[in-house]
């Protein structure tokens, strides 16, 4: 054999490996943003609020809202709020004056921050001097969202509507 034909060839770049470096950067490229898209979505599986445009619409209406619960003065404070899972939940609901209050009907609901996994629907029952105690089942430990609405037995409007988060153990 000669020298010739034992010398290696020198490498040459076809249109068959630019295809193939392209098509490989792009599969790259696609691969990497659907496991993006596949952990975003299981992270935050989307919106929290139902009909969050409508909502939007009436904003004005919720602003209103808001500040006429502001001038009532209504609030309530947690008395176990860090509790364990399956203790009662129990507040006190105040008044502007800080009094009890003792006429009210309440709801409520237990939802995670970030998902509607375990929500909750809560309703309670009067102990005297503006204690209110709703049975909870099954809170599993971390950060859970408490939605009270209190309602005048008399009247039946809505005289407090707030959210505060709560920490079970």
């Amino acid at each position: 054999m000669s020298d010739m034909a034992k010398a290696e060839k020198p490498f040459e770049l076809t249109g068959r490996h630019v295809l193939f470096a392209v098509i490989a950067f792009f599969g790259i490229i696609i691969a990497v943003n659907f496991l993006f898209v596949k952990l975003a979505v299981q992270s935050f599986p989307g919106e929290q609020v139902e009909k969050s445009y409508y909502q939007g619409l009436n904003y004005n209406e919720t602003l209103a809202e808001k500040a006429r619960q502001a001038e009532l003065g209504w609030r309530f404070q947690l008395v176990n709020g860090t509790a364990g899972a399956g203790a009662p939940l129990e507040i006190i609901l105040l008044n502007r004056e800080g009094r009890p209050v003792v006429d009210a009907v309440l709801e409520g609901e237990l939802a995670r921050p970030t998902s509607d996994e375990g929500l909750q629907q809560l309703g309670f029952t009067h102990l005297g001097e503006g204690r209110y105690r709703s049975d909870v089942e099954g809170l599993a430990p971390g950060a859970w969202d408490l939605t009270l609405k209190a309602r005048e037995e008399v009247e039946g409007e809505i005289m407090l509507s707030a959210t505060t988060r709560m920490l079970v153990r």
